[in-house]
């Protein structure tokens, strides 16, 4: 107990798993048996748990009734591995004790009601089979419907309508899509290492085509590159995301709607899950880096494949046939005009081979170590120091503007009115003054880039001829805090 305490208090950011599932659920699947249990479990979701079954009862399953499901997988199934039971077992009695094992890892529960007892599943555990249950099933996964639903689910939301619940089902399956795609290029490379160099031709074949093209490609893999298939969207969706964000009524509406229904009334807690459904949302952009990468893997694969196979068909010689042939023909052979065998000794001490020489390794030679004088190190330090002035970030552009703002004591501020006192102020004005410029351009990515390094503000050019400054020139730009929840009330 006081170990699981010093592990909870560890990171109180770990998802609690175990607060949700029995501690024992994963013991079964675990077992020797563990396909026959997972076996008798998938007959028990598809026949009486599942969505798909018949309606249960409102009192339960009585107890028989899931023993004779259990007796019937049985007697569909091989010998179970020696787990502590006798193979001689009749059928009912190793039933009645898979039944216990189920009840006590928390797979089913038990209701006793005064003679009889009715058996059903608590929820949260059916849900976690159901999870499990598709896992296993799951195909290739077609990346236009994923785009479509996501597509339209986002014009639902940027309509006003609210619709706070969409907006996190549509940011999860942007989230599960790009890593859909991700793990598919390391699923691809391990398939390629499980392929055994020695076997057959045909084996092969059939491995690379079965496990490689039906099962772990994406099903609308050839035409993502096409102007039809609604990849090709992923700039319009991008714009609804920012279009979504930037208007006032919309925004405060879903924050409001997260704060009600999923944040427990905590304002702060709604904006930062309105941010990490938004920010999954925006992560399409980096999709086309996911599947290049996967091109890569694909083509490595494919080259692997091929140049296994062209090797295998290149090697195929009746070299065995050959010799067994020309030594038929020897043997058969009565008067021989000619010698078969070359001139001179077969086996002789001029053609055996001559032992191996060992190469003389020589010692490497130390390696020479240089002493830094102290003004080299203080020169090394002080460049560092410049980088890292120069350096910035979108943490370093948001405290440079805050700063200014408190100071202030304003929402808006000019870059006329910025005032500049280190190198690490006029890089900042640097870096504003080209956001601003990109922002104004026509480019949706150049857009792009330049909200991420201005996250929390806006930076809105106010002019197109270049303005003096005391440090550096550049074209005037003007600062907003974006507004909050808390802020409009």
């Amino acid at each position: 107990m006081a170990l699981s305490g010093m592990i909870r208090g560890a990171d109180p950011s770990t998802p609690p798993l175990f607060s949700r599932l029995p501690g024992r659920l994963f013991g079964p699947l675990a077992s020797q048996n563990r396909e026959r249990y997972w076996s008798i479990l998938c007959r028990l979701y598809e026949n009486r748990f599942g969505p798909e079954a018949p309606l249960p009862p409102s009192k339960g399953y009585t107890f028989r009734e899931i023993v004779a499901d259990i007796e019937g997988e049985l007697n569909d199934q091989d010998i179970w591995a020696d787990d502590g039971d006798d193979p001689e077992t009749p059928v009912g009695a190793r039933a009645n004790m898979i039944m216990t094992r189920l009840v006590e890892a928390g797979w089913l529960k038990v209701d006793r009601r005064a003679l009889s007892r009715t058996v059903f599943m608590r929820p949260v555990v059916s849900h976690f089979l159901s999870q499990l249950v598709y896992f296993a099933e799951r195909g290739p996964v077609f990346v236009s419907g994923k785009i479509n639903v996501i597509e339209a689910s986002l014009k639902e939301v940027a309509r006003g309508d609210k619709l706070g619940d969409v907006l996190g089902e549509v940011a999860q399956q942007s989230r599960d899509l790009l890593e859909h795609i991700r793990n598919t290029g390391n699923i691809i490379r391990e398939l390629m290492e499980s392929l055994d160099l020695e076997m057959t031709t045909a084996q092969y074949v059939k491995s690379f085509f079965e496990n490689y093209i039906e099962q772990v490609f994406i099903g609308d893999y050839r035409e993502m590159r096409t102007k039809e298939h609604p990849l090709s969207r992923r700039q319009q969706i991008l714009r609804m995301v920012e279009s979504i964000d930037e208007s006032n009524a919309i925004r405060s509406g879903l924050v409001n709607w997260y704060a009600q229904h999923r944040a427990s009334g905590d304002s702060q807690r709604a904006e930062r899950l309105y941010e990490k459904d938004m920010q999954r949302l925006r992560d399409l952009m980096r999709i086309d880096e996911y599947i290049a990468r996967l091109d890569d893997e694909i083509r490595r694969a494919n080259r692997k494949a091929f140049v296994y196979l062209d090797h295998r068909l290149r090697s195929v010689n009746f070299l065995d046939i050959k010799i067994r042939l020309a030594i038929e023909r020897v043997m058969a052979a009565t008067n021989v005009p000619w010698d078969p065998f070359g001139a001179g000794d077969m086996v002789s001490a001029v053609k055996l081979a001559e032992p191996r020489k060992a190469a003389i390794k020589h010692n490497a030679s130390a390696l020479r170590s240089v002493t830094l004088s102290p003004r080299d190190i203080a020169m090394s330090r002080i460049l560092q120091r410049a980088r890292a002035a120069r350096a910035t970030s979108p943490h370093k552009l948001a405290a440079f503007i805050l700063a200014r703002l408190e100071r202030a004591d304003r929402a808006t501020l000019d870059s006329t009115e910025l005032d500049l006192k280190s190198a690490t102020d006029i890089r900042a004005y640097q870096a504003l003054c080209t956001a601003s410029m990109a922002l104004a351009s026509e480019h949706r990515r150049i857009q792009l880039a330049a909200r991420e390094m201005t996250r929390g503000f806006l930076v809105t050019p106010t002019g197109d001829a270049d303005q003096p400054h005391r440090f550096i020139t550049g074209r005037p730009f003007r600062l907003t805090i974006k507004q909050r929840r808390t802020e409009q009330k």
